[in-house]
């Protein structure tokens, strides 16, 4: 053979093998990545929702399932970068996970929630929400009782503070002083260290912001798809939380024009402006917007900050058996941004359709918001689920002249799985979302996206679902009891009963899940004086403490109904926290919420279930500190239903439950809503319900004949006045001496009727502020201390002066008010009249419900006082700056009369500009630059006025020109009674400081200080 040809023929076979072994490896690396992507874990967050708003100091229950048909490992939880719990898979092959646990924000601002799961095969899969925190409402203090030895001087000096702050703090303290075992308001000290505490849960990698194999289809990380908004938009919610009309209409809808944007008809429950919906009458001209124009069925929408919030609603009433639709007048709203301060603003119009009134709120959300929705976005259609390719596929058809998106996100159930480019209509998804728990839904849904600088306007979400039916059993799981050992403790005591509380919690059986809260520090739930807390080394009976309502838990019985497939396991879980009072600035902070202990049980397999047919088994979780133990009980429900009594021979029988009780304050009758939720009907039997007080001694009772109430209906009677006087803290006693045989009664004998005492709710007005905005008005911040709710009441205001008596122009109604246990409303009166407010200066007195129309706990503390006001002196005493800085420098200084909210500045008092300062001392080896002011008639402004309820406003703007930091302002806000002002010396006029506040501005940047130093006094000074 020619040798050329032998040597073309050698070649050709080596480029065939090398081309051979080419093929091998892609193969061999695209059936890895299928492998990687069919072994990514489906993980579905169930709680925290996705933007959810929460307070730092208080525990976010975090519950998340995983699933993956090869098998798990692990399930972390991470929190911005670092873990806080986890959980190992106890038995090889486990293909759920669920994983219940608390976490403690100590800062405000955007949290990234992670849950990682991680396959048999070592693949990770996680989802993701955020959520964003603000400051506490806790107003930076707490207590302290009194010793012997102990004088005013002494707790005050002990706290950092002085004898008058304790003063101003404590209003009602004897002119002798303290005496031991009084309780006082003190402020709270600062931390004694600065380093955070580690995060429970251990160690670990941080989740890689890859949100897994990389796909061609996946080219965004979770990280890119949540970017933060520019500093110069703010995010806005507009609320619409009441509507009224005056003529009756059979329907009503209203069109929301916001912006430029084309107006949205809303209600819009199924988010399809083409469905004719209608809010939900509430009787008397009221509408319901609760769910679907309030929190986050609301628009939310970016906006320029210093740009005044354009806005339209134009209401649409039918009537005539639908036939006649009558238009109400337009209401037009332009609102500046001092009003964006989630204070609701009623206007009432008047046109065709006859008198309208409609309550907004603009409330400033957090400006890190990344995702912002956008109604003119259209959205992707025909999204469906192709099984047989194992895809998401949809279509996208946008109009013409709309701007180019970049691209699709990918949902599960509202959790953000991915994104994928904007030339893509379809996505690989693992065989987990098509094939859902048996007797569950998954929604898969698509929106389109656009990035526009740091903003990401995103469209509606286009939804399908995948499901299964037929194929799951039923499983009830009661929490029978708590035992706790020895539960630790942070040194705070806060007024409750028991060594560590009040304490919330949750307990979960798969996605079931079970909460219960202790309340707050006030009158605690079930009529008693106190919250329960918890004690070390005792026993708990779960079932009774729900039957008698005095943990509140969210069902009327610890009990949960599950489901478990017949390829999973049922696992159960529970957690307990400890709530705590004062300021959390930093994990471990004793007003940081405390995790008392959690755990989880090994998981309960579905064999396991079938093999007990249906017995009551009991099993429990000790807590993974070793500091509770959880009893509970679980049963297969008999056909796939729940409510069964479990025991053979017990027929279906009723249970009645209290829901509310509401007495008539004219006529003193007493309405209690009770529901059955037992196994059978009350069936015309006789219903007796006694009434109580507190203390157990009965107002009367009375008999209702013929009763009927179906499984799970309600029933609401009316009891008649026992007494001339409306009585409204009464206690319920349903069924007093056991006329009728119950369910839980005959079941075993677990459970009795006990007299329930819902309490009242009890108003307190916080904080008053001016506020000029159209006329002048008052901004009322009212908080419900009490132990009941405030619901759908109209709350009255009174405006009182020393020196003249009310007259109708000083009292204020408002429109109904829902104001939670707890909860803290602001309420807005006004426009007040000129010469009312002309007589503020005098001081005066602001009383919320005035005449006791509203029923309340205590009505000793529904007045509010605003002191008279006075003249303040401001004298700059001394400049300092890095000593290379010195020749440089230049300094504006401007201070500004304002409302305690900070938004509003109704005048300036000092307007000050310096330059080429001849500095007194300016030494290098001090590295600084100082410059001392006696009493200069420039840099002082002598006795200026203010009033009780406004605060002074300091502006300052550093000056370092030909500088990469050319200038920085900071802004400082100085509050009554004192607002940091001392008294003047006599003799050489200087003013000497309010030693409790700090007076000056500091401006920090590239390492360098910049420091003012100023002296305030008053005219009033010692006269409180």
């Amino acid at each position: 053979m020619d040798k050329s040809i032998k040597r073309w023929l050698i070649v050709l076979g080596v480029v065939f093998l090398i081309g051979l072994i080419l093929i091998v490896l892609a193969f061999g690396w695209f059936a890895r990545r299928g492998k990687a992507f069919d072994s990514r874990p489906l993980v579905l967050i169930i709680s925290p929702d996705n933007y959810n708003q929460y307070q730092t100091g208080e525990g976010v229950l975090i519950q998340a399932t995983a699933r993956e048909y090869n098998g798990l490992s692990r399930m972390e939880i991470w929190v911005n970068d670092s873990l806080v719990d986890a959980v190992d898979v106890e038995v090889e092959g486990t293909t759920n996970l669920e994983l219940l646990s608390y976490w403690v924000p100590t800062s405000d601002g955007r949290q990234q929630i992670i849950v990682r799961a991680t396959s048999s095969d070592g693949v990770d899969g996680q989802g993701m929400v955020e959520i964003y925190t603000s400051a506490s409402k806790d107003d930076g203090t707490g207590k302290y009782i009194v010793e012997d030895g102990d004088t005013l001087a002494s707790i005050a000096e002990e706290h950092g503070s002085s004898a008058e702050e304790l003063t101003d703090l404590n209003p009602g303290l004897a002119p002798g002083g303290p005496a031991p075992g009084d309780d006082l308001i003190v402020p709270d000290t600062e931390p004694s260290s600065d380093e955070p505490s580690a995060p429970e849960g251990g160690g670990g990698e941080p989740p890689s912001i890859d949100p897994g194999p990389p796909l061609v289809e996946f080219p965004f990380s979770i990280v890119e798809m949540v970017r933060l908004n520019t500093e110069e938009m703010s995010t806005l919610r507009l609320e619409v939380t009441a509507l009224r009309t005056w003529e009756e209409y059979e329907r009503l809808h209203c069109y929301v024009g916001i912006a430029e944007l084309l107006p949205q008809w809303y209600p819009d429950r199924d988010r399809n402006q083409a469905t004719d919906e209608s809010f939900e009458k509430l009787g008397r001209g009221w509408w319901n917007t609760d769910e679907t124009m309030q929190g986050d069925a609301a628009p939310v929408i970016q906006w320029p900050v210093d740009q005044p919030f354009p806005a339209s609603i134009f209401c649409v009433g039918t009537t005539g058996g639908l036939t006649e639709a009558v238009d109400f007048e337009k209401v037009e709203l332009n609102i500046p941004p001092e009003q964006w301060n989630g204070i609701k603003y009623p206007v009432t119009v008047d046109g065709l359709g006859g008198r309208l009134l409609v309550e907004t709120r603009v409330s400033l959300e957090s400006t890190s918001i990344p995702i912002r929705l956008d109604p003119t976005m259209t959205v992707p259609t025909n999204v469906r689920a192709d099984e047989e390719d194992g895809r998401l596929e949809w279509e996208y058809y946008p109009e013409a002249d709309e701007l180019p998106i970049d691209g699709f996100r990918i949902y599960v159930d509202g959790t953000l799985q991915w994104a994928v480019n904007a030339d893509t209509w379809f996505t690989r998804i693992p065989a987990e979302w098509f094939d859902p728990p048996c007797g569950e839904s998954y929604s898969l849904s698509v929106t389109a996206f656009r990035v526009e600088g740091d903003d990401w306007p995103e469209s509606f979400h286009a939804r399908v679902e995948t499901e299964q039916t037929d194929c799951t059993r039923q499983v009830e799981v009661t929490f029978v009891s708590l035992e706790t050992y020895h539960l630790g403790g942070d040194g705070d005591y806060e007024e409750r009963g028991g060594d560590v509380g009040p304490a919330y919690g949750a307990f979960g059986a798969n996605r079931a899940r079970l909460t219960f809260d202790q309340g707050r520090e006030r009158r605690g739930w079930g009529g008693l004086d106190r919250p329960d807390g918890l004690s070390h080394d005792s026993s708990y009976d779960l079932i009774e403490i729900a039957a008698m309502g005095s943990w509140g838990f969210s069902n009327p019985e610890p009990m949960v109904i599950t489901e478990v497939p017949v390829d999973g396991v049922l696992r159960v879980s529970a957690g307990i926290m400890d709530r705590d009072t004062g300021r959390c600035r930093y994990e471990g902070d004793n007003g940081c919420d405390d995790r008392l202990c959690s755990g989880t049980h090994p998981p309960i397999t579905f064999d396991e279930l079938i093999a007990s047919d249906g017995e009551m088994l009991r099993s429990e979780i000790l807590s993974r500190n070793g500091r509770c133990r959880f009893v509970f009980e679980y049963r297969l429900v008999d056909d796939g239903s729940a409510g069964g009594t479990g025991d053979e021979g017990i027929p279906p029988l009723p249970w009645l439950h209290y829901i509310d009780l509401d007495v008539d304050p004219i006529s003193g009758e007493t309405a209690v809503e009770v529901q059955n939720i037992g196994t059978g009907e009350w069936a015309d039997f006789p219903l007796t319900i006694e009434l109580q007080t507190p203390d157990g001694a009965s107002l009367g009772r009375h008999t209702f004949y013929d009763v009927e109430i179906p499984v799970d209906g309600h029933e609401t009677v009316t009891i008649p006045a026992f007494s001339e006087e409306p009585i409204f803290d009464v206690c319920v006693f349903i069924d007093p001496d056991d006329d009728v045989v119950e369910l839980y009664e005959r079941a075993g004998g677990a459970l009795i009727h006990y007299p329930i005492c819902p309490g009242l709710p009890d108003l307190r007005i916080d904080t008053v502020s001016y506020e000029e905005r159209d006329g002048n008005w008052l901004d009322v911040t009212v908080q419900n201390i009490g132990a009941d709710d405030l619901e759908n009441r109209v709350v009255a205001f009174e405006i009182r002066f020393l020196d003249r008596p009310v007259t109708i122009t000083d009292r204020f109604f408002t429109v109904p008010q829902n104001i939670p246990a707890g909860g803290t409303q602001v309420i807005s009166l006004g426009p007040l009249e000129d010469r009312v407010r002309a007589n503020m200066g005098l001081g005066y007195d602001v009383e919320v419900n005035p005449d006791s129309t509203i029923a309340e706990e205590s009505y000793e503390n529904n007045l509010f006082s605003v002191r008279e006001g006075t003249r303040v002196a401001i004298h700059l005493t001394e400049i300092t700056v890095p000593y290379d800085r010195g020749d440089e420098f230049g300094v504006d200084i401007n201070f500004y009369i304002g409302s305690l909210s900070g938004h509003t500045r109704y005048r300036q008092t000092v307007d000050w500009s310096i330059r080429d300062i001849d500095w007194d001392n300016c030494r290098e080896s001090r590295d600084v630059c100082n410059r001392y002011y006696g009493i200069d008639i420039d840099y002082s402004q002598l006795w200026f006025d203010i009033r009780g309820d406004e605060t002074l406003i300091a502006e300052v703007t550093f000056r370092q020109p030909d500088t990469s930091w050319e200038r920085g302002t900071e802004t400082r806000i100085y509050y009554p009674p004192h607002w940091g002002a001392g008294d003047i010396n006599r003799v050489t006029g200087e003013c000497t400081t309010d030693e409790l506040t700090p007076v000056g501005v500091r401006w920090i940047s590239h390492r360098y200080d910049w420091d003012l130093e100023f002296k305030f006094c008053r005219e009033n000074y010692g006269e409180e």
